[in-house]
Formats: C-alpha cells, structure tokens, sequence
C-alpha cells in the first residue's frame, strides 16, 4: 500500500501527459494525487508516509526558490519576445552568416556556440529561434537544421540561467556550484555524442577547416561552461562557455578572412546590448557577492534581477519604434500556464519529498540498480518538457536511489540532471517548434515549403531522431554511472 500511494502522483502526470493534456493540466493533477495519497496515509495505520519529513528551513528554502525560478522563466520570456520584436537576434545571424567561410565551420559555431548562448540566457527552447533558421540558410535541408539545432540544447543545465539545476540542488541538498560543475564534468558524454552526430551528419571528415572547427567548438563549450563554473558559479556557465566557443571560431574566420573586404556591420552593438547588459551586470554583481557578502549584494547577484534589467533595457529600445507593453504583455500571458505548470510541478516535488514518498520509490528502484536514474530523469524531461520539470519531480528519488545503492549523491544527481536536460530536445513541442522553424525558411534557397503531409513525416522523423539521441545518451550515462 505505502509504494502505490508514493508512486500514484507520478503515474497521474505520466497519465495526464501521455493523454496529450499538457504540462499544466499535469502538474496540478499530480500534485492533487500526491495531496490526497499523503492524507490517504495519515489516515491509515501502519503507513510511514506522513508530513513533516523537511524541516521549516527547508521548506521555505524551496519557497524562496520558487519565485526566483517563476521570475527567471518570466522575465527570460519578456527577454525572449522584446528581442524578437526588436530584431536583434535576425541583425546577429545575419552578421555571423556573413563571416562564415565553411557550412561545416558554421554548423558548429551554431551547436556549440549560438543555440547554447540563447538557451542559457533565456532557456526552454529559445534557442532554435536563432540557430535553425541559420542552419537553413548555410544550405542544411529542413530535416537536417531542425535535428541540428536540437542538438545545440547541449548545455541544459545551465538554460534560463540554471534554475533546473537549482531545484535539483535545493532538493537533494547539494550546494549549487558543487552540483554545477558535477554537471560539467558529466556533460562531456553529451558533448561527445552531439560531436559524433554533427561529424556524420555533415560529414565533416571531407573538410579539414570544417573538421577542425567542430573539434575546437566541442572542447570550448565543455572546458568554458567547466572553468566557469569552478571560477565563477553555475548561472553564468552556459552563458560564458558557450560565448567562448563564439569568440574562438570567429576569431578564426577573421584571421581567415585577412586581405578580403570586411562585411558591412550593420547595427550589431544595439543588438547584443541587451546581452551584454545581462551578463557583465550579473558576472559583476556575482564577483561583488562574493566579496562583499550581504543581504544587499546576494539580492543584486540573483539571475531575475538582472534579466529585469536587461528586459528594461530591450523594452527602452523598442520603444522607439513600437508600444514595449503589448509585447511584454504577451509574453505574460504565455508565461502563465509555463509559471503554474512549474509551480504544480515542484508543489509535487515537494509534497512527495515531506512525506516520504521519493525515499519509498528510490528504495524499490535501487533495486534495479542506479544506472536507471539517468533514464529516469530522461523520461521526466521528456514528459514535462524541462529539466526544471523533471529534477523537481525526480531529484529526491535519485538522491534516495543513490542513499540506497551506496552510490555517491554528486555523481548520481549530476549525472542524472545531465541525461535528463539534454533529453528536452525530444520533446514533442520542441520537436515542432524546430520543424516549423526549419520549413518556415524553406524558400531563401530557392526550394518549395513542405506541405502539411510532408511537414508530419519530417516531424515524425525528427522526433525518433531525438529520442533515440536523448534515450540512447541517458542509457550510456547510466552505463557510466552504474561502474563508478
């Protein structure tokens, strides 16, 4: 009786999602059952589920970090939608496209590099926006950009400045920076198969330059977000790691552009003010909170304070042209169901961590051995659409998985929110999102849009492709982690 009433929330929303409800409609009915499982044991002798298993500080340490990863997921759509508006992100892509000597140089600039870049400012799915429509113009085919850009959500983790990776640390209690550079240190099995993926399918062996390129691209992403997060701290990893990456390969098409006329600059410094502004305030105000600990400094350093600022900053800048409020306003009302469905989902989190129940399920899953857990926060990921999702409904049961089969809690968390993260490209909204992208630039080669008939063939095709990319990664971490 105790293991079906700790693992009834879970089969709720894994029922609820699978019926093609949504997120939302999930999260609140998982909750719900893991309210009303809690109340059926109290109730019932001989149960060891009850409340009151966290302690107060733990509690509202969760609280706390609720609204701050409400307020980043806010405040990065804003982000997301006055950028848009503004055409920054179009001015940018036109600019790198223009500096490219190779497709295959290109290819990694944006894997590595630019959907990383996007994703960790501004995270759940933003990314593709800006990578897959450039991939289209290199000269990739629809179904090859979409899977590309896709792979490019290689630094998860660190998405939307980390709070995935936040709740994940809150709820198993590990310190942020120890989880985040566990994190870093698994990532490399992720960068090496997304390596491996984008050498075959651009067959970057017949390009010496190309070849190279990917190479470089691959070890900056991993050793930037490394170094940032053992210097610096885990919101700005992604950001910096991934900047590096763009910084290296662009400083390599300069030099190989010496003696050819220089591509007219356009307006880029506008364009990239917005993200400048977020991350020298927020590696500032973080090198300040360090130095100078208060309550001042801590508040100054947190990652939605400086994703406001940067929003102030972009809606000062479209404001020019057209009303900043009725962009904002849109992004707040699609940040509505996103805010309460991950809400519901560490509502969940918590309600079946004070009671006991992830401690029930880890003991039964343990059984099976520890290798599981990176397949399991897969799942979650895959299923909620985010790793925020999925750390908060399974962080504690892979700490209790880890507590039971005697595996180190870092790894096994680490490792877990690795698989788990990079598992968000396969999820079935992103999937679309990176075809509608790809299909939507269809026409600036020459070539005819798909139709509808063969839009749903390349988006089935796409989304086997990542799943068995996101599944097939999960297993081999679980590989890994299963010998340590």
């Amino acid at each position: 009786m105790t293991t079906l009433l700790s693992i009834l929330p879970i089969a709720v929303a894994v029922a609820v999602l699978v019926a093609g409800r949504g997120t939302l409609i999930a999260s609140l009915s998982g909750a719900g059952a893991a309210l009303l499982s809690a109340l059926i044991a109290t109730a019932t002798p001989g149960i060891s589920l009850h409340f009151g298993q966290l302690a107060a500080s733990e509690t509202l340490d969760l609280v706390i970090l609720a609204g701050e990863v409400l307020a980043i997921l806010l405040f990065g759509m804003v982000l997301a939608q006055l950028l848009e508006a503004i055409g920054a992100l179009q001015t940018i892509s036109a600019r790198i496209r223009s500096l490219l000597p190779d497709p295959i140089v290109g290819a990694g600039l944006i894997v590595f590099g630019v959907v990383p870049f996007v994703e960790s400012v501004t995270g759940y799915g933003i990314g593709l926006t800006a990578g897959i429509p450039l991939l289209r113009r290199l000269g990739f085919s629809i179904r090859t950009s979409a899977f590309l850009g896709l792979l490019g959500l290689i630094a998860v983790p660190w998405g939307a400045l980390g709070p995935g990776t936040a709740v994940a640390a809150q709820l198993t209690g590990l310190g942020l920076q120890e989880l985040g550079v566990g994190s870093a240190w698994a990532n490399a099995l992720p960068v090496v198969i997304v390596f491996a993926l984008t050498t075959a399918i651009t067959r970057a062996w017949r390009s010496l330059p190309g070849l190279v390129g990917l190479i470089a691209a691959a070890v900056c992403l991993w050793g930037g977000i490394l170094t940032a997060n053992i210097l610096i701290g885990t919101p700005l990893a992604g950001v910096l790691g991934s900047l590096l990456v763009i910084a290296v390969l662009l400083t390599g098409c300069l030099l190989s552009r010496r003696g050819q006329p220089e591509p007219v600059p356009g307006r880029l410094a506008p364009a990239l003010l917005p993200y400048a502004v977020l991350t020298v305030g927020l590696l500032l105000a973080s090198g300040a909170a360090a130095l100078w600990p208060s309550p001042m400094t801590a508040v100054l350093s947190a990652p939605p304070v400086w994703l406001a600022i940067a929003c102030a900053v972009a809606a000062r800048m479209l404001a020019s042209r057209a009303p900043a409020a009725e962009v904002v306003g849109t992004a707040a009302r699609a940040w509505i169901p996103v805010g309460v469905a991950t809400a519901g989902f560490m509502l969940l989190g918590w309600l079946m961590t004070d009671t006991g129940m992830t401690e029930v399920i880890g003991a039964g899953l343990a059984r099976i051995g520890i290798g599981f857990a990176p397949a399991l926060t897969a799942l979650g990921s895959v299923l909620t659409g985010s790793n925020t999702g999925s750390n908060a409904m399974f962080a504690s049961t892979i700490a209790a998985m880890a507590a039971t089969t005697g595996t180190g809690l870092l790894p096994a968390v680490a490792m877990s929110n690795v698989a788990g993260s990079f598992a968000a490209l396969a999820t079935p909204p992103r999937v679309a999102l990176a075809l509608s992208l790809a299909a939507t630039t269809a026409d600036d080669d020459g070539s005819a849009a798909p139709d509808s008939a063969e839009k749903a063939q390349l988006e089935r095709s796409v989304l086997i492709w990542s799943l068995l990319t996101a599944f097939g990664t999960a297993g081999l971490v679980g590989v890994v982690l299963q010998l340590l």
